[in-house]
């Protein structure tokens, strides 16, 4: 799935709609979601999705880089971040340098962390719905 910037809206969510009719299963409709959205969000280099279990536990899929799953495991491990404040505050984080971001001190400066040079420099987190909790 491709857009370039002439593509209108309409033309962008048909392209999406598209692709998410053939997927198989949840991941590989997480995976078209992910990568639809690395595709046509402006700026956007990587994607993943934060799932949560069973109201406390979160999960990251459908990264389209490693460096996803690292910064995603960094917030994990330090109980912070934009995805994880995303989840449990029900709003949407758009953040252009993490360096200065409070919600994510400690893990944005995790000494020698892949994670860490993921988490400095920009994210946008959106909250979404909730299925079955």
């Amino acid at each position: 799935m491709t857009s370039d910037s002439g593509s209108s809206l309409a033309q962008v969510l048909g392209e999406v709609a598209r692709s998410l009719s053939s997927a198989q299963g949840l991941d590989d409709t997480l995976t078209t979601i992910t990568s639809g959205a690395v595709d046509t969000v402006p700026g956007a280099d990587f994607a993943g999705i934060t799932l949560v279990r069973d109201k406390s536990e979160v999960e990251s899929v459908a990264a389209t880089d490693d460096l996803v799953v690292q910064a995603d495991k960094a917030q994990e491990e330090f109980h912070e971040g934009p995805c994880l404040s995303a989840v449990w505050e029900h709003e949407t984080f758009h953040i252009d340098d993490m360096t200065d971001e409070p919600r994510c001190a400690d893990s944005v400066h995790v000494p020698s962390s892949s994670a860490s040079a993921a988490c400095s420099r920009s994210s946008c987190s959106p909250t979404s719905a909730t299925w079955g909790h």
